[in-house]
């Protein structure tokens, strides 16, 4: 007799299954959090371009990334929705953790009334610093746009390059520099074409110096200047020795007008000036240090109190400086008026009970 094969369960549809996956899931995860004794909301969003916003939560303690969520804007009533489901899958947080955007600070007022209320370190240094000094740092960009410097700076590293490759001597002082000279501005003796190149080429690098964290912590249009102002006196003294080529005569012409542009470098000085005053707050904070390697993971100085942080920036948002440029500049004006306004979110000397198993944590 020939047997009919087992009729086999029907497996649900892979959406369905999914779906009953991460349900799973979240009940498994709602029981873990609650066993170590709730969660600490961290709630942030990124978008490119015209493309729909992503939000992401996560749980600050224990890093693990709660929901997900593609919503069309970052406006109150989207946020609502996306905070509703989270409160659905895990309950009320111990407290929550986000930026100063206008829709997600009302929509946690909605969604989670009394729960502890913090703004991130991290954001609101970032967007002080945009407000203190994004418009003049863009004004650089703009300027360095205007003169087609890195275009034509690449061309003239194209054309030495190639002039290098036709040389067997030039090729061989490359190599035996590269061996012996840590990166930077040539200072040996070498031939004016390779040092022309390496000159370039280093000026060009700009953005290994760059710590991943973006701006204002990371000031890209002005550091492209500064190593175009170091690069100038060099390129000067060596441009008489160069083959009579356009890319040369080019570059030579853009640092003349950019060595005596007195509005870039005005500009350029107010940067300066605003970032040294920036980078004191980030000391003071103990957080996205100018020092770090961490890029975007840096989490700061956790050895250090809050109470004495705060005692620190409220020391620099009293000293006589900072005042007396909120009184003549619209860029501190906006600084002083950020932290003025979220001062209670930033300092909150409140513990956080967390019942764990083995004992009673506070935060």
């Amino acid at each position: 007799m020939i047997r009919r094969p087992p009729r086999s369960t029907p497996k649900p549809s892979s959406a369905a299954s999914d779906v009953y996956k991460r349900q799973e899931c979240c009940h498994e995860l709602k029981q873990f959090l609650s066993v170590k004794g709730g969660y600490i909301l961290h709630l942030d969003g990124t978008v490119e371009g015209e493309s729909p916003h992503l939000v992401t939560s996560l749980d600050e303690l224990s890093g693990i990334v709660l929901h997900n969520m593609k919503v069309p804007s970052e406006n109150t009533e989207d946020i609502v929705t996306f905070l509703r489901e989270i409160k659905k899958l895990y309950g009320l947080p111990l407290a929550c953790v986000h930026d100063m955007g206008q829709g997600i600070c009302a929509a946690i007022a909605i969604v989670f009334p009394g729960v502890l209320d913090f703004i991130c370190h991290f954001h609101f240094l970032r967007d002080l610093g945009k407000d203190l000094f994004e418009k003049e740092h863009a004004n650089i960009r703009r300027w360095l746009q205007s003169y087609r410097a890195k275009t034509i700076f690449r061309s003239a590293q194209k054309e030495l390059f190639q002039i290098i490759n036709q040389r067997l001597e030039f090729q061989e002082e490359i190599a035996h520099y590269m061996a012996h000279h840590q990166q930077g501005v040539p200072k040996a003796s070498l031939s004016a074409v390779v040092k022309t190149y390496l000159m370039v080429a280093w000026m060009l690098a700009f953005k290994r110096e760059l710590k991943g964290l973006g701006f204002p912590f990371d000031r890209q249009h002005w550091l492209f200047y500064q190593r175009i102002k170091i690069v100038i006196p060099l390129a000067e003294s060596l441009k008489k020795h160069l083959p009579k080529k356009s890319a040369f005569t080019q570059m030579m012409r853009i640092f003349s007008s950019i060595s005596r542009d007195s509005e870039l470098h005005n500009v350029a000085r107010q940067v300066e000036e605003k970032s040294a005053v920036f980078d004191q707050l980030r000391e003071r904070m103990r957080i996205a240090l100018p020092q770090t390697d961490q890029g975007l993971n840096d989490r700061g100085d956790e050895t250090i109190n809050l109470r004495e942080i705060e005692q620190k920036v409220k020391e620099f948002r009293q000293s006589k400086e900072v005042i007396a440029f909120t009184e003549k500049d619209k860029g501190y004006q906006k600084m002083a008026q950020q932290m003025d306004k979220y001062w209670d979110k930033l300092f909150i000397l409140s513990l956080i009970h967390i019942s764990e198993p083995t004992r009673p944590l506070y935060i």
